[in-house]
């Protein structure tokens, strides 16, 4: 596909709707974004928090162009669209960085004190679903996990202003704005897995959208690197 000269893509119009995890969307999509539109400033992109689950359909709803980030469970898709697992990430319990358990060192049995939010459709699903670690807590520490909250990107500002308990992309936590939420000192619940987005494979002809996928996928693995010490 030839490259648009710059002051081509100054001229192009359209418009992209991109679902994409609640993590992704602030420390993937927002910079991501702001590039892209740096590049393109006359096409328009909806972005929406979607779980991984809740992205592939609306791909195959025809109500979505691109979906990114979330725990992709591997399964068949339709035809017309495509996968691009590109990146490799860690889930892992993290909470917000003044959060108790942060200065200690819990056992997972001490993870069933605390209430907990689901912000990616974990609950429930294929592959480690946060349901499955739920009942490993529950069972070590001989009591029910507390209050379990199902939410979207508001989960992010939850965990930052209180107790809550979450699983998330632990590699990306520190390119999120502010940094304000980091992974509890313990290895228990983390789990390795491919991840990266979806395309609808009827948008991929379209150069603006190839330098979007471009764009999303350089930012990616840009955000994910660990800090230079």
């Amino acid at each position: 596909m030839a490259k648009l000269a710059s002051h081509d893509t100054e001229r192009v119009t359209g418009r992209y709707r991109i679902t994409a995890a609640p993590v992704w969307l602030q420390a993937v999509l927002v910079p991501a974004v702001a590039a892209f539109h740096a590049a393109f400033p006359k096409v328009e992109l909806r972005l929406r928090s979607a779980s991984w689950r809740d992205g592939v359909r609306l791909l195959a709803d025809g109500e979505s162009d691109l979906h990114c980030g979330g725990l992709d469970t591997g399964e068949t898709l339709p035809g017309f669209l495509r996968r691009e697992r590109f990146i490799h990430l860690t889930d892992g319990v993290a909470a917000a960085r003044d959060h108790p358990l942060r200065s200690a060192e819990p056992a997972p049995g001490d993870l069933a004190g605390w209430p907990w939010v689901d912000l990616d459709g974990q609950a429930s699903g294929d592959g480690p679903s946060l349901a499955g670690l739920l009942d490993e807590i529950g069972a070590r520490a001989g009591r029910r996990v507390r209050a379990l909250l199902r939410t979207g990107s508001a989960g992010l500002l939850l965990l930052t202003t209180g107790p809550w308990l979450a699983r998330l992309p632990l590699d990306l936590l520190d390119a999120l704005p502010g940094a304000p939420i980091a992974p509890l000192p313990l290895t228990f619940g983390r789990s390795r897995y491919r991840t990266g987005f979806i395309a609808r494979r009827s948008a991929e002809d379209h150069a603006p959208f190839h330098h979007l996928q471009e764009t999303v996928r350089e930012t990616a693995l840009e955000r994910s690197r660990p800090p230079a010490r």
